[in-house]
């Protein structure tokens, strides 16, 4: 038996609108990608392949299923069209279905867990060239069943989707949910840090690389995904966290959906980019004297005269040496961009989202290489925690990591 998955049979409008950077098939729901229940569903009930359709394909989560052997079937990720019918997605999928017998995921759904025996149980003949509600259906010798026995829950609208999340984390329908501990409803990840005076009320899930600073709150049921941080004194509520997210301090949040650049409602599907809260916050200091550029500025001017000597000296050889080793490792590619400092074209430190030209931002002060969404969630929280220290610090690790670690060079 082969499976197919195809999430998108609804206006689904709503899921690339408020989650651009996420595909249905890989919006996590209680820490893990909504289709990955499905192919665990298949695991169980024996599929020998599965077909994975995605309308919005995404190439970050066909990496993700492509990792080791999490599944004893191979797992395919196209993607797709939407399709109105079983009948057509069948005829456009005969290549790899190759006539088998074929277990349908149709539409946007999570199934509970079941077995083979009880999966198979109640089986209903349906016409597949017809409009066929969200369900687990099975092609067997050419006749479509609807699996009744297979009870689901749909996602087609952003309230499911916040429902849901929850649902699952007070009962997980025989699922397996991310984390390596699990103790009254308390799920952790690998790389979790709760600083004093955080506090933690069940039921909460904390997936890998999350840091809770001192005198946060997360009570009512939260969900925090993936590399986030929760910074001091934030309250949350029955929210959820998606990966990639600085939470700044001193926030509070109750119903609510955060990610990595907004503050989604899901009653009413309307958010509040971050980058307009990040303008609310800086309007409060409209009027005043930003400091900071003139540090910058002192910053730069210091840098070019430590560098121009070696600059000017290599000058005639600098097409040749961009070419080598030495050239990035002794930061000389900065010199030009200190310049720019200078004459306000270029920020010392990557500050604002749209600073596409700058010398140093808050990642170089650690000396590995850091993906770019991880990069991201660095800038943001150095642009909530600047500081003069701290400018320093990303300068002189930026400069001593470009020379210490050969992958940087």
């Amino acid at each position: 038996m082969f499976a197919i998955i195809h999430p998108y049979i609804r206006d689904l409008a709503w899921s690339g609108d408020l989650f651009p950077d996420w595909s249905m098939c890989s919006l996590p729901v209680a820490g893990k990608p909504l289709s990955e229940y499905a192919i665990d569903l298949c695991s169980i009930l024996h599929a020998e392949k599965v077909l994975l359709c995605d309308f919005s394909y995404n190439t970050h989560f066909n990496k993700t299923l492509s990792m080791g052997n999490r599944w004893p079937m191979p797992v395919n990720y196209i993607g797709t069209q939407a399709y109105e019918t079983i009948s057509l997605l069948l005829k456009h999928n005969h290549a790899f279905l190759n006539n088998e017998d074929t277990l349908i995921f149709w539409g946007a759904l999570l199934p509970d867990i079941i077995s083979p025996e009880e999966a198979f149980g109640d089986l209903e003949p349906q016409e597949p060239t017809e409009s066929l509600p969200l369900g687990v259906y099975l092609k067997r010798n050419g006749t479509l069943y609807h699996c009744r026995s297979i009870h689901i829950h749909p996602v087609e609208t952003l309230l499911d989707y916040f429902n849901l999340n929850f649902d699952m984390l007070e009962d997980n329908r025989g699922h397996v949910l991310p984390g390596y501990s699990n103790e009254n409803k308390v799920y952790t990840g690998m790389n979790v840090a709760i600083m004093q005076n955080a506090t933690v009320s069940a039921p909460v899930m904390l997936c890998d690389d999350v840091c809770l600073n001192r005198g946060c709150s997360l009570s009512d049921g939260v969900i925090v995904g993936r590399n986030v941080m929760i910074d001091s004194e934030t309250q949350l509520k029955h929210s959820i966290v998606l990966d990639y997210t600085y939470v700044a301090q001193d926030m509070i949040f109750k119903n609510k959906i955060i990610t990595s650049d907004r503050i989604i409602d899901p009653y009413s599907e309307a958010y509040l980019s971050q980058e307009d809260l990040d303008l609310a916050m800086d309007m409060r200091r409209f009027g005043r004297i930003d400091w900071y550029k003139f540090v910058e500025y002192i910053f730069a001017l210091l840098l070019c005269l430590v560098f121009a000597i070696p600059y000017l000296l290599l000058l005639p050889w600098i097409p040749l040496l961009k070419r080598g080793f030495w050239y990035r490792k002794l930061s000389l590619d900065r010199y030009p961009l200190c310049l720019k400092v200078l004459i306000n074209k270029a920020r010392l430190v990557r500050f604002f989202p749209e600073d596409d030209v700058f010398v140093f931002r808050a990642s170089d002060i650690l000396p590995i290489e850091h993906s770019s969404e991880q990069q991201e969630l660095d800038d943001i929280l150095y642009r909530h925690n600047r500081s003069l220290l701290l400018i320093i610090k990303i300068i002189l690790k930026g400069l001593i990591n470009r020379v210490l670690d050969n992958g940087r060079a």
